[in-house]
């Protein structure tokens, strides 16, 4: 009997234990109660984008705010955890005002009530790009240039005017440079219609810019009648490969030409190659693809800056050659920028584009070509990489 009332009086402190804690439970939690509202309410306004700050309510159960807001008709949310004191609205496609709604939730997902605040975003970043793109005629197409000093992600939509006369998508170039030019060619010198619009990870679309001009003629020269010519101080390495420059592969990694000295014993102040067109031109622009496949890109021995000079006369001085890009000296620009061994998609796009670089076609043609090897991402001077060289412009007839 005795053990028997025992068990009883365990069973009856245990029930009066668990229901104890339930009901700490409930003044901790609570189903039923909603969470107070925000307050203290401030509001820093940007281009398409708002920072709405308030403080929290003194409840112990709250979980989330959310905001709520409309866009064009289309009712859309943010969410922001209880470990902030603020929630960001972006996106915004207009600069005009904004009603947003601001609802404390708690853990059992029961809003309070809301609070309305009124946000003023000013003129959206992509619509500042937008404004700031140029187009002008080049040669064989046309040249877009447009600023992006923030180095958001931006999306370039270009449309040009086809043989029918519609006007229709040709490329998208994604860009997040602070300063971009972007060449568009393969056309006809005959007067075209060339449009440019801007799009945002939001997919908000700028106005379009849109450019009727005619694109100068242009050619691509024929590598098949060039051959190496090089001149007393060259060095162009002890790995051949000067055929390699005109073949048009230009993303398997094999497909190069690797200017290397393999004898360390001797390493050259730089590495440089003369060559023989074939022809006299005036150079427009030249395509320079550097080695990709692998781990390879902006790697190591790719080739990062350059010079390409021209000249009538072959002459082992450099003096006696004119710089095809006297305003600039060419670089091949990593988008990302980050450190070697890290590519985002951008990078690899950029790699397999290959990089344009235009000449100033004033200086006149030359017969003869004298490339000089400046430095590699790997900041390796016995070693510089081309997978292909493709050079444009204007033969002259003699």
């Amino acid at each position: 009997m005795k053990i028997y009332v025992f068990i009883i009086m365990m069973i009856v402190s245990l029930l009066s234990v668990s229901c104890g804690e339930e009901k700490l439970y409930e003044s901790l939690y609570s189903l039923d109660n909603a969470p107070g509202i925000v307050t203290n309410v401030k509001i820093e306004n940007g281009p398409g984008n708002a920072k709405i700050s308030y403080d929290l309510p003194n409840d112990k159960d709250i979980a989330y705010v959310k905001g709520v807001y409309t866009v064009n008709g289309v009712e859309k949310t943010i969410i922001s955890s209880v470990s902030k004191n603020h929630l960001l609205v972006e996106g915004l496609p207009t600069a005009k005002e904004y009603s947003v709604s601001l609802v404390v939730y708690s853990n059992s997902n029961i809003g309070g009530e809301s609070v309305e605040t009124i946000i003023n975003p000013s003129k959206p970043y992509y619509k500042m790009v937008g404004e700031s793109v140029h187009i002008q005629s080049d040669f064989g197409g046309a040249l877009i240039r447009w600023q992006n000093e923030m180095r958001n992600e931006l999306l370039l939509i270009i449309s040009a005017e086809d043989t029918t006369g519609l006007i229709d998508v040709v490329d998208y170039h994604q860009t997040t440079q602070s300063e971009g030019e972007y060449l568009l060619t393969g056309y006809e010198p005959e007067e075209t219609t060339f449009s440019v619009q801007v799009r945002d990870e939001w997919s908000n679309l700028s106005d379009s810019t849109v450019v009727v001009t005619t694109p100068l003629y242009e050619q691509q020269l024929d590598g098949h009648l060039w051959t190496q010519v090089d001149q007393v101080n060259d060095y162009s390495g002890d790995v051949g490969g000067f055929e390699k420059l005109y073949d048009d592969k230009t993303i398997s990694s094999g497909d190069m030409w690797l200017l290397e000295y393999r004898n360390s014993s001797f390493v050259p102040p730089y590495f440089s190659f003369t060559m023989d067109l074939g022809v006299s031109a005036v150079i427009s622009r030249f395509h320079f693809f550097d080695r990709w496949g692998g781990d390879w890109g902006f790697n190591g021995g790719e080739t990062e800056f350059f010079e390409v000079y021209g000249s009538n006369e072959l002459s082992p001085n450099w003096d006696d050659w004119t710089d095809l890009t006297p305003k600039y000296v060419p670089q091949v620009v990593k988008p990302s920028g980050l450190p070697i061994g890290q590519n985002t998609n951008e990078d690899k796009e950029a790699a397999y584009a290959g990089f344009i670089f235009r000449c100033d076609a004033s200086l006149g043609a030359f017969r003869y070509i004298r490339v000089r090897f400046i430095d590699n991402f790997g900041h390796k001077p016995y070693s510089f990489v081309l997978t292909e060289l493709d050079f444009y412009g204007q033969i002259i007839e003699d």
